[in-house]
């Protein structure tokens, strides 16, 4: 129980499933009460419900690297929106700088348009940022 305190304390997204020859049921009921572990097997465990558990944490996995990485996915657009509308208001303050966010955004279009290969993500901001500047 110890261990899997630990475990948890210091790598909370791991998902802890204990497969063990000795079974306590008030040690059993403690461990999931307190959220130290996913599942419980005591021996002998059946193979498909053990691979049925491992399915069901894959799956659980995948879904959360997916809502993260959709999360990221709006922070990034919206850390991009929020770039573009500081350089169009520096534009419509600098009539000496005016047209210069919308040429640097064509160019970056044009840049990364079919047939050319660029580092992901990496062309834009510059340019935009420089723009804000």
């Amino acid at each position: 129980m110890e261990l899997l305190g630990e475990v948890k304390r210091r790598y909370p997204e791991v998902v802890r499933m204990v497969l063990t020859g000795y079974a306590e049921m008030n040690v059993v009921v403690k461990a999931i009460n307190q959220g130290e572990v996913y599942r419980f097997f005591t021996k002998p465990w059946d193979g498909e419900e053990l691979r049925q558990a491992l399915r069901k944490i894959v799956e659980r996995l995948n879904e959360d690297r997916n809502r993260v990485a959709a999360v990221g996915a709006q922070l990034l657009q919206a850390n991009l929106d929020t770039v573009m509308a500081l350089a169009e208001a520096i534009e419509l303050k600098d009539h000496y700088t005016k047209g210069h966010c919308s040429r640097v955004r064509e160019g970056l279009q044009l840049a990364n348009g079919p047939g050319v290969e660029l580092g992901p993500r990496i062309l834009p901001r510059p340019g935009l940022y420089q723009s804000a500047a």
